[in-house]
């Protein structure tokens, strides 16, 4: 019962405060809360390089596929002709970043992913809803939905920021619903940030990559500071109220114990499995994933220092910190200081890891 009681209280914490998805991303980027749920209990992070959750042999979760000819070409859709116009530019330059480190597709770069395909009918871009809320017949279900996000009233929510997406490609197997790949951008004024590269880095998600912050070693070369997020005080209040699942800190680390509490900021710092073993404990997890192994601090897919954190300002608030000295073999000291520790900028292209997480993904078959 007081299980029951937390979940719905993290649910109404959610729809009357922040709904899905978190879209403060002035500073950072998620998943869906959508699809980080439908992952509950199958995610794992391997202490590798890249990382991505579309290639390791048990997962569900696949590349997206590709054409007659061997590439892959994403199909998407905007929702409405509203939303193509805003969305549009945005969208467009995401890729762009992209495509000027990778490529085009072809065996020299040594991938097959190329440009994204905005879906037609006799040559005719068709949108995803028709009429709007309803999806389009003529529009096959596995198509990449790009929209943005509405208030409670059904109208463009204009006070988000920023941008989420579903990661890789669900088959028909795992999923088959309308929707199921879907892209959300929110670029509303005052733009005092630059969208770019958030979009830049939710197409990385669509690819299929993880975040690099979340492997399992990331203790080694970074320092998370969980009560530097700026929902700290909301949420240890909330866990002292329902109490049941150890300290705020200890909640705060472990990705089951969060979402209990809806603490969705908690979570996308978080590199415990989220594979529950006492679900079933004896099962392969079937959404592991795969990797490399060197920890890229200029991956796009990494958050910078104030991520999710409290102000913009000094040090002493960072969420993320980069050791100085971090490697593999790095024990790391119990605080960061500004002797040990430094700021972790925000990447603004894809890395070359990056680049070979794609090639593994996509790899250039003759």
């Amino acid at each position: 019962m007081e299980l029951v009681a937390i979940l719905l209280l993290s649910l109404m914490g959610l729809v009357a405060s922040c709904p899905p998805p978190f879209n403060d991303f002035k500073y950072l980027n998620t998943t869906l809360l959508g699809e980080l749920r439908e992952q509950y209990l199958y995610n794992k992070t391997i202490a590798r390089r890249w990382v991505n959750a579309v290639t390791h042999p048990y997962t569900p979760l696949k590349p997206w596929p590709a054409d007659d000819d061997g590439i892959t070409r994403i199909k998407y859709c905007y929702r409405s002709k509203e939303e193509k116009e805003h969305l549009k530019p945005w969208f467009d330059k995401g890729w762009e970043i992209w495509h000027k480190k990778i490529g085009d597709a072809n065996a020299e770069n040594g991938h097959s992913l190329a440009t994204p395909v905005e879906y037609t009918k006799d040559g005719t871009p068709l949108y995803c809803n028709e009429p709007l809320h309803t999806w389009n017949p003529q529009v096959p279900h596995d198509v990449l939905e790009v929209r943005w996000d509405e208030d409670k009233d059904g109208n463009r929510d204009t006070s988000l920021a920023g941008g989420s997406g579903t990661m890789g490609y669900f088959p028909d197997s795992f999923r088959n619903n309308a929707g199921r790949h879907s892209y959300h951008l929110n670029i509303n004024p005052p733009l005092d940030w630059d969208p770019t590269v958030t979009v830049a880095h939710e197409f990385g998600h669509i690819f299929g990559l993880e975040h690099e912050h979340q492997r399992a070693d990331r203790d080694h070369y970074v320092h998370f500071e969980c009560k530097n997020l700026r929902d700290w005080e909301f949420f240890k209040k909330r866990i002292e109220d329902y109490p049941g699942y150890g300290p705020p800190e200890d909640v705060c680390r472990d990705w089951h114990k969060s979402m209990m509490y809806g603490w969705r900021s908690a979570q996308q710092f978080s590199t415990d499995n989220a594979y529950d073993r006492d679900v079933d404990p004896s099962g392969e997890d079937p959404f592991e994933k795969e990797a490399s192994t060197e920890y890229d601090y200029k991956s796009i897919m990494h958050y910078h220092s104030r991520s999710f954190a409290k102000t913009t300002a000094d040090f002493e608030e960072f969420t993320l910190y980069k050791w100085k000295n971090g490697g593999k073999e790095y024990e790391p000291p119990s605080k960061p200081t500004r002797d040990n520790a430094e700021f972790q900028a925000q990447n603004e292209e894809p890395s070359d890891l990056d680049y070979e997480g794609i090639k593994k993904m996509y790899p250039w078959r003759s």
